[in-house]
C-alpha cells in the first residue's frame, strides 16, 4: 500500500543545492545555512529541481545518527570545518517516511521520529554542530498485534488505523446505504449522528475529529468529486476510529 500511494503522488519542486528537498515558495522552512548556497539562473531567478517524492524506509536497526544525521567525518577533514551528514528524516521531507513493524521500533528511536514529526524540524546539537532542517513526511507504517502492541504515545500521533484481514461486512453496507438515504432526507440528523460518534470515541482533544474531515475530503478528491458526501464522511470516521 505504502508504495501504491507513493507512486501517485505528484512530483515536487526543490530548492536546488537543499539536503533536505526545500521548497522555494517556504524560505522559512528551509534547512540551515541553505540562503548561503543558493543558486541562479541566467536570468536571475532562484535554480530549482523537479523531482519525484521521496520514499525512505526506516530499518529497524537504524541508529540515531543515521536517523538524525551526524557528522561528515571526510567532508570535515577535507574541508577543515565541520560538514553535516544528513540522515534519514532529512531525505524524507516531503515525501513518504515508511517504518515496517513500527511496534519493534526501538523506544528510543520511536521517541525521536516521535518528537521530529511532531515539531516539523530536525534540530540536530551534538559533536561539534548545530544544524536543523524541516520534515514533514507522510509516515506510513505497519505492525502485527501478535508481535506487541504499538505504544500509545505513538499511536496517538497516527491518523488512520487499517486492519488488512477485516472484510466489510454485509449488515455494514445495509447501514451505509441507509445513512446515505437518511442524508438526503435529514442531512442535520445525520451530521448531528457522526458527532455524537465521534464524542463517545473518548478522545482527548479534536485530533481525532480533524482527521476524519481530512480523510473523507481525501476520499472525495481521489474520485474526482468537489463535494464531500455522506459516505467519504462514514468511510473517514470507521477508518480512522477503528484504532480507538
Amino acid at each position: 500500500m505504502s508504495r501504491g500511494l507513493h507512486a501517485i503522488l505528484p512530483p515536487i519542486e526543490v530548492v536546488a543545492g537543499s539536503i533536505a528537498n526545500s521548497d522555494p515558495l517556504c524560505p522559512e522552512e528551509w534547512d540551515e545555512g541553505l540562503e548561503n548556497r543558493l543558486k541562479y539562473n541566467a536570468n536571475g531567478t532562484l535554480k530549482t529541481e523537479i523531482i519525484k517524492a521521496p520514499f525512505v524506509q526506516i530499518p529497524l536497526g537504524v541508529t540515531e545518527d543515521r536517523l538524525l544525521g551526524s557528522v561528515d567525518v571526510e567532508e570535515s577533514v577535507k574541508y577543515g570545518t565541520t560538514v553535516f551528514q544528513p540522515g534519514l528524516l532529512a531525505d524524507a521531507h516531503r515525501g513518504v517516511l515508511y517504518v515496517d513493524e513500527i511496534n519493534l521500533l526501538d523506544e528510543g528511536i520511536s521517541n525521536l521520529l516521535l518528537n521530529v514529526l511532531t515539531e516539523g524540524v530536525n534540530v540536530v546539537e551534538r559533536e561539534g554542530i548545530s544544524f536543523r532542517h524541516p520534515c514533514k513526511p507522510l509516515l506510513i507504517a505497519t505492525y502485527n498485534p501478535e508481535e506487541g502492541s504499538v505504544r500509545e504515545h505513538l499511536l496517538d500521533r497516527i491518523a488512520i488505523n487499517l486492519s488488512a484481514d477485516v472484510p466489510m461486512e454485509f449488515e455494514d453496507r445495509v447501514s451505509a446505504v441507509d445513512l446515505a438515504i437518511q442524508f438526503q432526507e435529514k442531512s442535520k440528523q445525520v451530521f448531528q449522528s457522526v458527532e455524537e460518534g465521534t464524542d463517545s470515541a473518548k478522545t482527548q482533544g479534536h485530533r481525532a475529529e480533524l482527521y476524519a474531515s481530512k480523510v473523507a475530503r481525501s476520499l472525495a478528491a481521489l474520485e474526482g468529486r468537489d463535494k464531500v458526501g455522506v459516505d467519504d464522511l462514514k468511510k473517514a470516521v470507521s477508518i480512522f476510529f477503528d484504532c480507538f
